[in-house]
């Protein structure tokens, strides 16, 4: 602390005091994947010391049903965000077809703006992107400062955590599901919008939320152009301990998101207090998803069988992971236990509705 601010200080790391092995007996444990729901929950009642490198890994040596032992790292959200730790993560991995090679991730195809915006068609169309652009950012903003100042709120439902919540201990359960599901869902979805082939008045006999219901998600994209993890693997891999953080440094100053931020979180506090500054609670859950590898991988040796990223601590009853992993997308539930009573019903659910999804399509 300095003047009564947080301030980064440099420090040597004791891997004994972040690297945590308990013993364990198998013949003691009559459930192991409640065993390790369990101590993971458990992890969500403290908070990571502040007094050193805020981050710790526990090992689990316990055999489940998908894994032969599981290894849960913790970390605060000061250190990164999704992107950057699972591309950290994944730069300490290797493919299990080929050791030597870190893993590939699902790239955006950019789209070649040079042959788009040639001639008056060309033109014509930059100027249209540009006007819905334009007209998107006004509605977000409005829409923004409306939920910000509360005059738009969701309806109380049995999935709605009070204002404010966020200091509960959670629940975290995962189930996995073929990608390849997912992706025939997406494009037959897709096709059927463009073709307009939707039966409006079947959907509407098999709906039955009311239909003044406001029920919102909090979704989480990621703004900033990050390394790639070719880029961090090498960095790893030259030993050098300086470019990332310069990178990095480089980028904020090239954008105006820390600026926004940071007009927010100290106008909102300073006028409005906690309530306000809170405003995504106002939101029934969140959702967040990120890329994972195409190909199954190993970490130091040891054959990845699922990636499961969540967090606590957010002001909010519910919220959802997605991650893809090679030929499967595992979605892991973040719920307090007063809210949403039984998380597995909750898993239990989602995949029900999905195989119904699919199963639509296909007829």
């Amino acid at each position: 602390m300095n003047g009564g601010r947080l301030l980064w200080v440099p420090t040597e790391v004791n891997l004994d005091n972040h690297v945590i092995v308990p013993k364990l007996d198998p013949d003691d444990i009559d459930s192991p994947d409640k065993f390790v729901e369990d101590s993971i929950s458990n992890l969500s009642k403290n908070k990571i010391k502040m007094s050193m490198p805020m981050w710790d890994l526990h090992l689990l040596n316990v055999k489940t049903s998908e894994a032969e032992s599981v290894s849960v790292l913790r970390v605060h959200h000061s250190l990164g965000n999704r992107t950057s730790l699972m591309s950290l993560f994944l730069a300490c991995t290797r493919k299990v077809s080929n050791p030597t090679e870190p893993p590939t991730i699902p790239m955006v195809k950019k789209v070649n703006s040079e042959k788009s915006s040639r001639g008056l068609k060309g033109k014509f169309i930059k100027l249209r992107l540009a006007m819905w652009l334009l007209w998107n950012t006004l509605v977000d903003v409005m829409m923004f400062l409306a939920m910000a100042l509360m005059l738009i709120k969701d309806m109380k439902t049995p999935l709605k955590s009070p204002l404010g919540f966020g200091s509960s201990p959670r629940q975290f359960v995962h189930r996995s599901v073929s990608l390849d599901d997912i992706k025939l869902i997406k494009n037959s979805t897709r096709t059927i919008r463009e073709s307009n082939k939707i039966d409006k008045g079947s959907s509407e006999r098999s709906n039955n939320l009311p239909k003044s219901i406001c029920l919102r998600a909090t979704f989480f994209m990621n703004l900033r152009p990050i390394p790639g993890i070719q880029e961090l693997a090498d960095m790893m891999k030259k030993g050098t301990k300086a470019k990332w953080a310069k990178a990095a440094m480089d980028r904020k100053k090239a954008s105006l998101e820390a600026s926004f931020s940071y007009f927010l979180a100290k106008y909102f506090l300073k006028f409005g207090g906690l309530k306000m500054a809170s405003f995504p609670s106002q939101t029934t859950l969140w959702f967040s998803n990120v890329a994972g590898p195409q190909e199954e991988i190993s970490l130091f040796g040891h054959p990845v069988a699922y990636i499961a990223p969540s967090c606590f601590g957010q002001p909010n009853g519910l919220m959802i992971h997605v991650v893809s992993y090679a030929n499967k997308m595992t979605f892991i539930l973040s719920v307090d236990d007063d809210i949403i009573p039984d998380s597995h019903q909750l898993c239990d659910d989602l995949e029900v509705s999905l195989n119904r999804i699919k199963t639509a399509v296909i007829n």
